[in-house]
C-alpha cells in the first residue's frame, strides 16, 4: 500500500499470475506499522490523520488482514495513538508495538502488546522508550531467548527490550545510522 500519495490503493499480489487484486481499507495506514501473525494474519496499526482536519495527529486503528478471504477486521484499538510506530511478533504469538508519535511533538513512550487469541491491548510502563526518539520507525528483531533487539536509527543507539520484566540493556552505540536492518541468522542483524 502507499497511503502517502495515493488514497485507498491497496492490493494483493498474486506472485503465480503476477496478478493485482484490489483491497479496500477504512483506516488511513500512512504512516502505519505492520507484522505477520503466527496465523498468517497480517496486523496493521497505527497511522496518521493526513485526510483529516488535524494532519498531526498519530491513530490508535487496528486492523487484521486475512488473505485467503482479502478482507480487513477491525481489531480492538492500542492505548495509544501512533504514527510510525515499529511492531514485530514475539516468539509466544503476541505482537510488539514500540516508538512512534502521538502528535508532531509527543512521543508514545509506553510499549503495547496485542494478544490476537483475547483482541486486547496491554502496556508495558516500566519499559518507557523516552531515550529512543526518531522521527522513523525503530528498528526491532526478536532474539532466541525471546529479548528484543531495538535500534534507535536516529543516534545508533542498541537497546535489548526483555518484555516479561519490561527491562531495558544498553548496548551501546552502533557506527551505522539510519539504513534498513535484517536479521539474516538468529541473533546476526545487518544494517545497512
Amino acid at each position: 500500500w502507499d497511503g502517502g500519495s495515493q488514497d485507498d490503493v491497496q492490493q494483493v499480489w498474486n506472485p503465480t499470475t503476477q496478478a493485482f487484486l484490489g483491497v479496500a481499507y477504512a483506516s488511513d495506514m500512512f504512516c502505519a506499522a505492520h507484522t505477520h501473525l503466527a496465523d498468517g494474519r497480517v496486523l496493521v496499526n497505527g497511522g496518521h490523520t493526513q485526510k483529516s482536519q488535524r494532519p498531526d495527529l498519530g491513530i490508535p486503528d487496528v486492523d487484521l488482514f486475512d488473505a485467503e478471504t482479502t478482507s480487513w477486521i477491525e481489531a480492538s484499538e492500542m492505548r495509544f495513538p501512533r504514527y510510525y510506530p515499529t511492531t514485530l511478533l514475539l516468539g509466544d504469538g503476541r505482537a510488539l508495538t514500540v516508538g512512534g508519535l502521538m502528535t508532531t511533538s509527543r512521543w508514545a513512550d509506553t510499549p503495547e502488546v496485542y494478544d490476537p487469541w483475547a483482541d486486547t491491548w496491554w502496556v508495558l510502563p516500566e519499559a518507557n522508550t523516552s531515550d529512543l526518539h526518531t522521527g522513523q520507525y525503530l528498528r526491532a528483531h526478536l532474539l532466541s531467548d525471546g529479548t528484543v533487539y531495538v535500534i534507535n536509527p536516529a543516534d545508533g543507539r542498541l537497546r535489548l527490550l526483555d518484555v516479561s520484566t519490561q527491562g531495558w540493556t544498553d548496548v551501546g552505540p552502533s557506527p551505522q545510522r539510519w539504513g534498513s536492518t535484517g536479521q539474516y541468522r538468529p541473533g546476526k542483524i545487518l544494517m545497512t
